[in-house]
């Protein structure tokens, strides 16, 4: 079974394996009230809830203890990728993004007719949204590029005869 974990900062991380949960355990990411969801289901629980999961680790510190000395800081979830695998995996496809600029750049070639000026804002903005979209790591990321950035030369091109008279649009 595969498991989400939702990290502190607010980020889910995984899918991972109930194994490789286990070592988050083991290095103090993972503890008793951290929000986990089932991979495939999207059942949320705590993790301590999981079976067997804190088997080998003790629970935490009861209201008694002893806090004479500061609790040490948790592990840091990764931000970037790491050779230990433990980085955030896009659980999307990206086809959302690769609709999302196509359209924009419909909307940018509507509007580059219809209201001028506002066309060529619009296909900047889905150039912007398609290197986002690529620096992000989605499937579609190059062809969102690819596609905005020939739309936004196409509109600019369309200004450029507009501006010298040409074209009788």
């Amino acid at each position: 079974m595969d498991y989400l974990v939702t990290a502190a900062d607010g980020k889910e991380y995984g899918p991972v394996t109930f194994e490789e949960l286990r070592q988050w355990v083991l290095q103090d990411r993972v503890r008793h009230d951290t929000p986990v969801k089932n991979f495939h289901t999207g059942q949320a629980i705590a993790a301590g809830a999981i079976p067997g999961l804190f088997s080998s680790v003790p629970p935490p510190p009861a209201a008694g203890t002893d806090w004479s000395q500061p609790p040490a800081p948790p592990a840091a979830y990764p931000r970037n990728y790491s050779p230990s695998g433990y980085a955030p995996r896009m659980t999307d496809d990206g086809k959302g993004v690769l609709i999302g600029v196509i359209a924009r750049c419909a909307l940018g070639i509507l509007l580059f007719f219809l209201l001028h000026g506002i066309g060529l804002i619009v296909s900047g903005y889905a150039v912007v949204y398609a290197i986002q979209s690529k620096a992000n790591g989605h499937k579609f990321g190059i062809a969102s590029l690819i596609i905005a950035s020939v739309t936004f030369l196409v509109i600019l091109v369309g200004w450029i005869i507009r501006l010298q008279g040409g074209g009788g649009f």
